[in-house]
């Protein structure tokens, strides 16, 4: 883990020496940037739902479900020095396909940064993968309001892909916080 220390409570880096001070067993947990801390994040989603109501929204629930998860890396990785990046922007990612991209690649790098915090490894390439096959997706859901079949399938596969890597990482840091927060 190249040295870095982490609080036990809170999950802070503790190499920075904040929130931590000399002489203190534990550090004080961190104020989740205005979440409210400790919360429970869900951590149950499922690939095949999400898939199958990105695709029936045409994509309008990938950019809900992707707002959530970047609001649940928010609580989850206070005190890392990112600022939170969903801050309202839900409706945004839900209607304007490139912020939902960017949402996706900024969420992801950011729990793989953390993961070390929880004790977890996440997929090292996820990243990039999910917002690759989200930004195919929509391509193919271009052509296929032409009624291509070929478009249909294609849309669905890289929305599938997309939902493989970002639940999967999703649930596994979640999980991992929760059982650190014991919640």
């Amino acid at each position: 883990m190249d040295g870095a220390r982490f609080c036990e409570t809170c999950g802070a880096d503790l190499t920075k020496g904040a929130p931590y001070t000399q002489g203190q067993e534990q550090a004080a947990p961190v104020q989740g940037q205005g979440f409210g801390y400790p919360q429970r994040l869900r951590d149950n989603w499922s690939v095949g739902t999400v898939t199958a109501l990105s695709v029936i929204t045409l994509g309008v629930y990938a950019g809900w479900f992707i707002a959530k998860v970047s609001k649940s890396a928010d609580v989850s990785c206070a005190g890392d020095g990112v600022a939170p990046t969903t801050g309202g922007k839900t409706a945004a990612s839900m209607l304007i396909f490139p912020y939902a991209a960017y949402l996706t690649n900024v969420t992801m790098k950011r729990l793989s940064q953390n993961a070390p915090r929880y004790g977890v490894m996440l997929g090292a390439d996820e990243s990039g993968k999910a917002t690759a096959a989200f930004v195919i997706a929509y391509l193919f859901m271009g052509f296929a309001s032409l009624l291509n079949i070929v478009s249909i399938i294609g849309f669905v596969v890289c929305l599938y892909v997309w939902a493989k890597a970002l639940v999967t990482d999703a649930n596994t840091f979640a999980q991992a916080y929760n059982a650190r927060m014991g919640l």
